[in-house]
Parts: C-alpha cells; sequence; structure tokens
C-alpha cells in the first residue's frame, strides 16, 4: 500500500526544505531593511508561517487570510534578527513550533474571539463546501490556514504598506512554493481584490470575472498549476453576509470542475 503523507509529515518535509528556509530569511531581511528606513526598529513585530492541520491530505482546502497579528509566540524586533542569520534561524524554528499541527487548538482559540470570529466560521463554511468535517469540531484539523503577509505588527493590526512591499515578492514566493507542495484541492483568497491583486500578478494567476452573475462577494476566480485559486471579499468587511458568500463560492468552484 503506497502511504499518502500527512498533514504534519507534508508540513515538516516543506518547512525544512533549504528553498523555503531561504525565502523565509530573505522575507525577514527586507522587512528589516525597510524598517529602518521607516524608523521602525524599535517596533515589536510577529511573524506567521501556514497552519497545516494534521488531518490534511492532497487535495483539501487553504484558506488565505491577509496577516495575523498579536501573535506572541514568533514576536521579533528589528535589531535582534537585523543581519543576523542564527537569529532569522531561531524565529523560523519558533514558527515552525508554534503553527505545527499539535498546536493549531491555540491557533484556532483566536480566531473564534471578538474581531477574527467571522474569519473562524467562514474557514469552517469552507471547509463544509470541501466536505472536509466542516460539521464537526475538528474540521481545523483538515484545512491548511495561510496568510498573505508573514510579519505584523505583535500588538494589533496589519502590517503598515513599506512593510507588504518589503515582503511582497518573498511573500510570494513562499505562497506559490506552498501551493505547489501541498497541493491543496482549491485555494481560497479571502482577502479582497486590492490585497490579492499583486500576489496574483506575480503568480500570474488570470482571473474569470463574475459580476455578470450578480456576485457580490467573489471578485474573481482562476487556476495555479490546475488548482482552482477563488478571489473574494474579507470575511470581516462591514455589512457582509457569510451565507451569501459562501453560496457564491461554492457556485463558482463548480463553474471550474
Amino acid at each position: 500500500m503506497i502511504h499518502q503523507a500527512s498533514g504534519r509529515e507534508m508540513a515538516e518535509e516543506l518547512f525544512n526544505s533549504e528553498k523555503y528556509q531561504k525565502m523565509f530569511q530573505q522575507l525577514v531581511l527586507s522587512h528589516c531593511e525597510e524598517a529602518t528606513w521607516a524608523g521602525e526598529r524599535e517596533e515589536k513585530w510577529c511573524a506567521f508561517w501556514p497552519a497545516v492541520g494534521e488531518l490534511y491530505q492532497v487535495g483539501g482546502a487553504m484558506i488565505v487570510g491577509r496577516a495575523l497579528d498579536g501573535w506572541g509566540e514568533t514576536q521579533f524586533a528589528v535589531p535582534q534578527v537585523s543581519q543576523n542569520t542564527e537569529q532569522i534561524s531561531n524565529l523560523a524554528q519558533r514558527c515552525q513550533g508554534s503553527f505545527s499541527p499539535k498546536n493549531l487548538a491555540c491557533f484556532w482559540e483566536k480566531y473564534k474571539r471578538g474581531g477574527h470570529s467571522k474569519i473562524f466560521q467562514f474557514a469552517k463554511r469552507v471547509a463544509g463546501i470541501c466536505s472536509l468535517n466542516g460539521s464537526s469540531n475538528d474540521w481545523p484539523k483538515h484545512i491548511v490556514w495561510n496568510n498573505l503577509a508573514r510579519i505584523s505588527f505583535e500588538k494589533s493590526g496589519n502590517p503598515p504598506c513599506w512593510s507588504f512591499y518589503a515582503q511582497l515578492d518573498a511573500a510570494a514566493s513562499l505562497l506559490d512554493l506552498e501551493i505547489r507542495r501541498l497541493r491543496p484541492g482549491v485555494v481560497v483568497l479571502a482577502v479582497g481584490v486590492d490585497w490579492a491583486a499583486p500576489f496574483r500578478r506575480r503568480l500570474q494567476i488570470s482571473l474569470n470575472q463574475y459580476a455578470h452573475l450578480g456576485y457580490k462577494y467573489v471578485c474573481g476566480a482562476g487556476k495555479l498549476a490546475d488548482i482552482p485559486v477563488v478571489v473574494c471579499e474579507h470575511p470581516a468587511k462591514r455589512g457582509l453576509y457569510l451565507q451569501k458568500m459562501e453560496g457564491e463560492v461554492k457556485d463558482v468552484l463548480k463553474q471550474l470542475e
């Protein structure tokens, strides 16, 4: 019988690869360099790696948000890691441990509360669309949670504009590698069209538009390496109806089959 790698095994193989480690190192260095120019060297930041569920398998769902803030376990300061590859390696190890399958319960607890609750609810709905135990409590074990930006404020908030663009090239390369290696059956970019655009261009994803069908929340859809990619609004957008967006995402995925 052919062994099918578990989410834990797939994540470890990807994150331990020299290529992935170098991309992450370049992203951190680019952020630190721009932080110095922006006068933000003393600001505290936190880093993010994809949260791969322990029961995730090839063909599952990858849900991508904008950024993760306020994650103390991967906190760092620019003077601590700037031009110090040993400290960046230490940060990478903390990321790998913090977002490992065994720690995902703590990660998802954050998304159940406050302003993150709609993100949690939407992720559960996508798991249901993909028949990944969306009706049970262990659905987070079956998906990959990802973010476009890999560094954000340790306290709260999305990264500032200068940090977003400092990270952009390396972050897009990381996302491309993660999609190709983890081979999800669908990627949902729940970030809005403006956040998705610079990543979509770098990954060369051409989007089909669905406005003529009356869709309000799906911005477009295309494919990367034959994997369906759907761009939709951020779940926390004011006035957004999750049930309506869920239905639009489901319809679009049927059209991409």
